[in-house]
């Protein structure tokens, strides 16, 4: 049976927000149009804002059936993206910071640490730092050292999540 408008009307959230609506779908198709860029030419992904590089990286993951929500650019709490799923009804969360960088410009061990105070402190399953370079020496050490809790995502590995993503 057929609802009449005024009933279906009800159905829907006061809060919705058209505009914002509009803007989430927008962020999302230019993140995909970012990655497809991305992958025809590694080079493009230095031409990219901070933050596009953020929602590129949210993409990645809400692609491998994570929900993802992206902090707000300032006063993000130490983290650029929080992603979480249910695994065997279990919570997980993951804590994801993104620095984009220059393919100079390695990431050193002080902020994959400062990450993981992050991780510690939110109480997060894991945390995950995503450059589009690639980290120190020092900096892949420390994370090998601690485990399962922190993991290092560099250009390459990148690459390659978008490809494995399509």
């Amino acid at each position: 049976m057929l609802e009449s408008p005024e009933t279906v009307v009800n159905y829907y959230d006061s809060d919705f927000d058209y505009y914002e609506e509009e803007g989430i779908r927008q962020q999302v198709s230019g993140a995909y149009a970012n990655i497809e860029r991305v992958l025809r030419d590694k080079e493009a992904i230095y031409d990219i804002t901070p933050r596009e590089f953020e929602e590129l990286v949210a993409e990645v993951f809400s692609q491998q059936v994570y929900n993802v929500e992206i902090t707000p650019a300032t006063r993000d709490g130490g983290c650029d993206i929080i992603a979480t799923k249910e695994i065997s009804g279990i919570p997980y969360m993951i804590l994801i910071e993104c620095k984009k960088c220059s393919a100079r410009h390695k990431v050193d061990v002080q902020l994959v640490r400062s990450l993981l105070g992050v991780q510690s402190d939110r109480k997060a399953n894991k945390a995950i730092h995503v450059t589009s370079s690639l980290f120190t020496r020092d900096a892949r050490q420390f994370a090998e050292r601690q485990e399962h809790l922190i993991s290092l995502v560099d250009i390459n590995d990148l690459m390659d999540m978008m490809r494995n993503a399509r």
